[in-house]
């Protein structure tokens, strides 16, 4: 079951459970969904509410954030199936296992404590190349805060890295601009994605610290989510583009911004761009994000266990609290060096997203 939370065209805003995507397509279209306030049957989808356990009353968001760490600190994730096979499809390919994902510790999407944890584990069981393709945040964590992680984290690779284990981050890009389109909004954004993180196509630069640092100067106030994507090269070609025989593990763990790049790696009659070319990997995705449509077919970490499905009608809203951020040690913000408020209650500024290079966006979340 799926919450949606509802507009009609009169901006009147409510929720309603639906078994899937397919049954609220098929009501919306006949006019089944009438708005409880004004009665208007022209509605659209506002915004998805965290996907809820109406048995629990908890967020399956925030359940995915702890049942990912609690796979990581018993080690359950590393003995399950799906992951044997990643390690296993890279080792039998080049070697190379890639990791996509929002490169943040926001916890409602994904955390970046998760992918160290997978990048340590990839060396300990002898893959010899991972490379990282990052999505920048400023949405759930502070607007200019990417060098507060993409530093740190290139750091960490540097160190981790020797003769036998080479670990890069390969490429990236704005969060709302590339790769985590959602509801099918502007599929742009994810063919962008797909060129960037597989092709290797883009701008080039040596590290992504550099390409952050550059891009801000180029684009004065625009924020994380919103830089244009880049790539990774030496010697003028990209450190990681994803080839046959590569295995690539997409580490968000919430759902609705991961579906559509993770249609475009499984399904062979994908029609919604050129993909050019379609490598043959083996992919696998922090948890199942769709399980109607069984997307994708692996993955790390297995769902709650079923319970009692929610009653027909509505249910009134429940916003549970998502877990907490790892705190920072500065609430500095790296461009301006003035203190910047938490995210959870800091008011939004306009985005600034040059027109040239910015697809719309698809919405909150």
């Amino acid at each position: 079951m799926i919450l949606f939370e509802l507009r009609c065209a009169h901006d009147h805003h409510f929720e309603g459970w639906f078994k899937d995507n397919a049954t609220y397509d098929a009501q919306a279209a006949a006019g089944e969904i009438a708005c409880p306030i004004c009665g208007d049957t022209h509605v659209g989808k506002a915004i998805m509410a965290p996907r809820l356990n109406k048995a629990t009353g908890q967020s399956l968001d925030a359940q995915g954030a702890a049942l990912v760490a609690g796979a990581i600190a018993d080690g359950s994730i590393w003995q399950g199936q799906a992951w044997q096979e990643i390690v296993a499809g890279a080792k039998a390919g080049r070697g190379v296992l890639h990791f996509i994902g929002l490169f943040s510790d926001g916890n409602v999407h994904s955390h970046i404590d998760h992918l160290k944890a997978m990048v340590v584990q990839a060396k300990a069981e002898g893959v010899k190349t991972v490379r990282i393709h990052a999505l920048l945040d400023g949405r759930d964590v502070p607007e200019t805060s990417a060098l507060e992680y993409v530093e740190p984290f290139e750091a960490f690779l540097a160190e981790i890295s020797d003769p036998s284990f080479d670990a890069r981050i390969a490429s990236g890009g704005g969060r709302q601009v590339i790769t985590m389109d959602r509801y099918e909004a502007n599929w742009a954004l994810v063919e962008a994605g797909w060129k960037t993180h597989v092709l290797g196509q883009g701008e080039q630069f040596a590290s992504t610290a550099e390409a952050v640092k550059a891009l801000r100067q180029r684009h004065p106030g625009t924020i994380d989510q919103d830089l244009p994507p880049f790539v990774i090269g030496a010697n003028g070609q990209p450190v990681g583009t994803i080839e046959d025989g590569d295995a690539v593990v997409f580490y968000n763990f919430r759902g609705d911004r991961a579906i559509e790049i993770t249609r475009a790696f499984e399904e062979a009659d994908f029609d919604k761009f050129d993909r050019i070319r379609t490598p043959k990997v083996t992919y696998a995705g922090m948890l199942q994000y769709d399980g109607d449509l069984q997307l994708p077919k692996r993955f790390l970490v297995a769902p709650p266990a079923s319970r009692t499905p929610p009653a027909s009608g509505s249910a009134a809203r429940v916003w549970p609290s998502l877990p907490a951020r790892r705190p920072r040690s500065s609430a500095t913000s790296p461009t301006s060096g003035t203190a910047t408020a938490p995210a959870s209650s800091r008011a939004r500024p306009t985005r600034k997203c040059p027109a040239t290079w910015c697809p719309s966006s698809s919405g909150p979340g």
